[in-house]
């Protein structure tokens, strides 16, 4: 060999390792045993690699000077979501030559109309629809995460930047965070009117929370629960391609050749796999509920050779196709591995020989097999040895920790905080924490075992679980508010306008169902927990007096009943406030809500507050009792609020002053002795009229009482 060629093969070998071409986790070296779940005995990462080195040389087809295409349909045709599963695929089987390849595509089809992403339908040398397609892009986001955990490099800084494009996709509809199904301009299809569960992927989303540190995402990961529940089949847990957001109700959108949108269709075979990753990967025991449910009903199918191309939600066929392939058997039998060995098996078997041909059964097979034989990991789960660390609350609350990571080493200290919900107060560590640390909202834990931790939250009386009820957040005043009307609402017809923190609802078209509940302001994501009594408040008004309803309701299902109050309004502003007791199922989605299509007069509504006011049974925590009556008698004047009560304990005893929103007007400590009586008298001179909350804590007794100050 000349000195020349030696010289050149030396220079390839030492640019490849200085840009990592070389995989830190390569296949299959890096397959991992998931924390959580059960993978099959009856696959191999050999299946997962013959898969990919097929659909590698039947699917992929190189773009001159654009890089590789990852095709479709046809050989010339590239869809996004097809781009995304490829880069994820690539990045996980350490193929730097091909991920590159196919990025460099990626971003040879971003554009100014599709929000900075890739347009959704492209060929080598054009583009077909320039708009672009949630899933396809969110994915892509992910694989430059893998990309960076395999070669480090620039990928992390492409990551971000791809995530970060992707958060103009995330809409807020009633507190909850919603996808929507594109950018093409701005956001496109469905807002708060529908959304494609199959575009949610909770796993990835975490992911993107820790390396953006934008609780955004975290947030999206929660509430994609909230979404499954209101749509999945309570038998079968079937969904459907497209879901309303209101009530999750199957969805078809504006296309008469749409039919698919409310099935179980090539959409909705996506979403086991997506789901289940968050069990496998995090131990989430609302993937783990849902997915032993669907792959409980599809075991039973595989054994009976029923599971087909397409279900109604019941679980019937569709009509839309023969024998399942692997687009839908894949997506099952991923679900399988939160169920039971047996059932993961089963799939494994039935997967075990499969060759389908079609490209949405290539592109999603790399995802189901890479899944199926320990090859999805996060950095987290690879080569990890150490001691676990489980986190879990009771009520409403989080629990963060520094640092998040799935295992820690012997000695490692992990900083965990909790943090109430709006309308909670933290109320102690309940589990796994000593007693001199009980009562601390930030702790340190020292692992030294395999630990758990639990938090406890209970309701705050006083502060009001309604967000935004002044009507001042956002641009146009209705931030976590959603006004229903329109098509899917009896072909309704509203507005709503928000002014000086009052919103009136404009009616143009009263529905044509004739039910009054078919325009209607709502909130969702209100706590009320069973034995529990709420104060709920609102000022009204009308063009002429004319009737609404009020009411507090489960937010999807049967749309069960918690409180519901007919009003008569007048054309003053006035104040009503009722009170009633969560006698049913404690609800922590319940919604508020106003039906106002019993007129077509508008209607002005401000101040909206949900308050809780005591229990008829103590809320354990850190020893404080609520609801327990300590006699405490509340007298209002114009100038003064004053309390009376007999202490209960020896040391002193806390009297707060809320306004009916929650926000602590007044405070006094007071030294006690058991048995004595005491006195206090709020100044109330320069009081506005209206409800307030006077609250006593007595040793571990606590009693709320309301009263109004007329002026």
């Amino acid at each position: 060999m000349s000195i020349k060629k030696l010289i050149i093969m030396l220079c390839a070998v030492c640019v490849a390792a200085a840009f990592g071409q070389t995989a830190k986790y390569p296949f299959p070296g890096s397959a991992v045993v998931y924390p959580n779940g059960y993978k099959p005995a009856t696959l191999t990462g050999a299946k997962a690699k013959s898969w990919y080195d097929s659909w590698k040389s039947e699917s992929l087809k190189p773009c001159a000077g654009k890089g590789l295409m990852p095709t479709a349909d046809n050989s010339s045709q590239v869809k996004v979501e097809g781009m995304g599963w490829a880069m994820i695929a690539s990045a996980y089987m350490g193929d730097k030559e091909t991920f590159d390849g196919l990025y460099q595509f990626y971003n040879s089809k971003t554009g100014a109309t599709a929000g900075g992403m890739m347009a959704w339908d492209v060929s080598c040398d054009g583009v077909n629809d320039q708009g672009s397609a949630s899933d396809g892009d969110l994915d892509v986001g992910f694989a430059l995460v893998v990309a960076s955990w395999q070669w480090n490099g620039t990928y992390l800084d492409s990551a971000r930047a791809v995530i970060n494009r992707c958060k103009q996709l995330i809409t807020a509809c009633e507190g909850l965070s919603v996808i929507a199904g594109g950018f093409s301009g701005g956001a496109w299809g469905g807002g708060c009117n529908y959304t494609d569960i199959s575009y949610y992927t909770p796993a990835f989303f975490r992911v993107f929370a820790q390396v953006t540190s934008d609780a955004a995402w975290t947030k999206l990961a929660d509430d994609t629960y909230t979404h499954l529940e209101r749509n999945a089949h309570a038998t079968t847990g079937i969904v459907s391609d497209w879901q309303s957001v209101r009530d999750g109700k199957p969805f078809k959108r504006d296309n008469a050749n749409r039919w698919q949108d409310t099935t179980y269709s090539y959409d909705a075979s996506r979403v086991p796999w997506r789901i289940t990753l968050d069990y496998l990967w995090n131990g989430n025991e609302k993937a783990k509920a849902w997915a032993t449910k669907i792959s409980g009903w599809a075991n039973g199918q595989l054994a009976a050779n029923n599971l087909k191309n397409g279900h109604l939600r019941n679980g019937s066929s569709s009509g839309d196709g023969g024998n399942a392939e692997m687009a839908f058997l894949g997506g099952w039998a991923v679900s399988a591995m939160a169920n039971s060995q047996a059932a993961a098996d089963a799939f494994g078997t039935a997967l075990a020989n499969r060759n389908d041909s079609y490209w949405y059964h290539r592109h999603t097979g790399n995802m189901y097999l890479l899944a199926l034989t320990g090859n999805m990991w996060n950095e987290d789960l690879v080569n990890v040895s150490g001691f676990k660390l489980t986190s879990a609350v009771d009520g409403g609350g989080t629990i963060t920790r520094v640092p998040d990571k799935t295992k820690y080493a012997a000695g490692e200290t992990v900083k965990l905080t909790a943090k109430a919900d709006n309308g909670w107060d933290f109320a102690g560590w309940t589990e796994g924490v000593a007693a001199d640390d009980a009562a601390k909202k930030e702790i340190t834990v020292t692992m030294s075992a395999d630990k758990s931790v639990k938090a406890k939250f209970q309701l705050s009386a006083g502060v009001n679980l309604v967000k935004n009820g002044d009507f001042s957040q956002g641009t146009d005043g209705l931030t976590d508010w959603a006004l229903n009307q329109g098509d899917n609402y009896g072909k309704s017809g509203a507005t709503a306008k928000v002014t000086n923190g009052a919103v009136t609802v404009n009616i143009t078209k009263l529905p044509e169902s004739g039910n009054i509940w078919d325009i209607q302001l709502v909130q969702a994501s209100l706590p009320l927990l069973k034995g529990s009594t709420y104060v709920v408040s609102f000022e009204a008004s009308a063009e002429v007096p004319r009737a609404i309803q009020v009411m507090c309701q489960k937010a999807s299902g049967d749309w069960a009943t918690y409180f519901s109050e007919n009003v008569d309004l007048t054309t003053a502003k006035t104040l009503y406030s009722f009170e009633f007791t969560m006698d049913s199922t404690s609800d922590d989605k319940s919604r508020i809500g106003f039906n106002v299509a019993q007129s077509n007069k508008s209607v002005t509504i401000s101040n909206v507050s949900v308050t809780f006011k005591s229990s008829t049974s103590a809320q354990s925590g850190v020893g404080v009792a609520y609801g327990k009556n300590i006699g405490m008698r509340v007298t209002a004047a114009k100038s003064a609020i004053n309390v009376k009560f007999n202490a209960r304990s020896s040391g002193s005893a806390q009297l707060r002053l809320y306004s009916i929103k929650g926000k602590l007007m007044q405070k006094v400590s007071l030294p006690t002795a058991a048995g004595k009586s005491y006195a206090h008298a709020f100044d109330a001179a320069k009081l506005p009229s209206g409800f307030y909350v006077v609250g006593l804590r007595d040793g571990n007794l606590a009693e709320h009482v309301r009263v109004l100050v007329s002026k």
